[in-house]
């Protein structure tokens, strides 16, 4: 949780910084993300299980290809 806060608030920061106002969808993510993670803030040693990781090409190494 504390990586993902970290890297969604700084992402939207960085938005703010260049346009004037915070990035809606990386809040968004956020808030998504924390209220799954309530749902096991109960459990003593909670673990999370990667089940698939998709690749996701950006703009620039896309018209490389």
């Amino acid at each position: 949780m504390a990586l993902s806060r970290t890297a969604l608030q700084d992402g939207s920061d960085r938005v703010k910084a260049k346009f004037g106002f915070s990035c809606s969808k990386a809040l968004g993510q956020l808030k998504i993300i924390e209220d799954k993670a309530k749902k096991y803030s109960n459990l003593s040693d909670p673990k999370v299980r990667l089940l698939k990781f998709i690749d996701v090409q950006t703009k620039e190494q896309f018209n490389k290809s």
